[in-house]
């Protein structure tokens, strides 16, 4: 869906087609990143993806009741069951709307949460990884649990270390032990 994408983006992604498919794939990443499309690939290359948009949009309505009733279980099942989507950024964008959640009612859904955040972070790839440590960062301490799966995602020149010592420190007292971790 190139509506609401400026001309000259439009014209750049109208303009891949003779490009072979890992450029034209590091050509809409990069629009991607600017908002103006979500695309995935398959095999025979790539394309914009409406699926993604709908997935996007049951995942902010999912979003807009839990934050009307915390204990809407549905809900929050949809969007942990889109932690375990087989599209990344479907997965990224489930991470996301836990985070964003966290920030008003974490404590009411961080038991439900925090455990199917803590799986993808150790099963994930660094995409997951870094968006499942974003988003427990917004837990703060009711993301406890998560304290032996952030340490272990320290690692240095890691993209996911500066999201997991963030989170960590987020936790105050409760993460009191992984100080020297983080120095």
């Amino acid at each position: 869906n190139l509506k609401g994408c400026p001309g000259r983006i439009r014209d750049t992604i109208s303009g891949v087609v003779e490009l072979n498919n890992y450029r034209k794939l590091c050509i809409v990443a990069a629009i991607a990143v600017l908002g103006c499309l979500t695309v995935v690939t398959n095999s025979c290359g790539l394309y914009a993806h409406h699926q993604v948009e709908q997935e996007i949009n049951k995942l902010r309505e999912a979003q807009n009741r839990l934050l009307k009733n915390p204990n809407d279980v549905d809900s929050l099942a949809l969007i942990l069951d889109m932690l375990r989507h087989g599209s990344g950024v479907t997965r990224g964008n489930a991470a996301k709307i836990l985070g964003e959640l966290a920030d008003q009612i974490g404590a009411s859904i961080a038991d439900k949460a925090v455990p199917a955040l803590i799986y993808l972070l150790e099963t994930g790839d660094g995409f997951d990884k870094d968006a499942t440590s974003e988003a427990l960062k917004h837990f703060g301490p009711s993301a406890k649990s998560a304290i032996p799966a952030l340490r272990r995602n320290l690692k240095p020149g890691d993209s996911t270390a500066w999201n997991s010592a963030e989170a960590l420190g987020a936790m105050g007292e409760a993460a009191r032990e992984t100080v020297p971790d983080l120095v």
